[in-house]
């Protein structure tokens, strides 16, 4: 494809994902606002919030630093593969160390302990989201890829929680919808990855620590 061309269609999709990302949100928040109370509402945003800092924990700097490497070696299979499979290890021993603090957290707050279930669901949506592999869309300039499977996870978490919630009785169907979402999106990337030839393997030590140290600034 021309680079013109690539440029060109990799922003056209860019701005749909940025619109669509606004656009659904409007959908969804007001919905909740109207269905749920004061004080639950409240807790889906304290939620959200406290835990995406457990999020940043385990994408690391890896959206950046990682999509540059894979865009300098985006030629060879092989090395891409190992790329993505060491990341992939590294999330998940980081994903271990998160539960981990998340439960001391717990343990020391009323208010994530009272509300223990609510919260620890929109952990694990927060570990699913984490794993969704952009960064390899982004390395070898496949915008569109990202794009698809962003709406579609929002569409269809959208869906479930206006279909199932209705009141605070149904509170524990909002994180559920959003893990059902991001996992069909993580489902659809990895199995668009296998097609395009990547195959997973056995992390390298020696790559999984030059991975951490240039990601670790970002």
């Amino acid at each position: 494809m021309d680079s013109n061309k690539r440029v060109f269609k990799n922003t056209f999709f860019l701005y749909i994902l940025t619109f669509s990302n606004y656009f659904l949100g409007l959908l969804l928040y007001p919905y909740l606002s109207r269905v749920l109370s004061v004080e639950n509402f409240g807790l889906v945003g304290f939620s959200m919030s406290f835990i995406m800092i457990f999020q940043m924990i385990i994408e690391y700097g890896f959206s950046i630093s990682t999509t540059a490497n894979i865009s300098e070696v985006r030629e060879s299979l092989g090395t891409v593969s190992r790329i993505v499979s060491s990341v992939m290890w590294t999330k998940a021993v980081l994903s271990v160390i998160s539960v981990i603090i998340f439960l001391v957290i717990a343990t020391a707050l009323s208010m994530i302990r009272n509300n223990f279930l609510i919260v620890f669901l929109f952990l694990i949506d927060a570990i699913v989201k984490a794993f969704l592999p952009d960064f390899y869309f982004r390395g070898i300039e496949e915008m569109k890829t990202i794009t698809i499977r962003a709406v579609i996870a929002k569409s269809l978490s959208i869906l479930i929680a206006i279909l199932f919630v209705k009141s605070d009785h149904e509170l524990i169907f909002v994180p559920i919808a959003f893990i059902i979402g991001d996992l069909t999106a993580l489902i659809i990337t990895l199995v668009m990855m296998i097609k395009d030839g990547i195959r997973f393997s056995k992390p390298v030590k020696s790559e999984v620590f030059f991975l951490m140290k240039d990601g670790f600034l970002f």
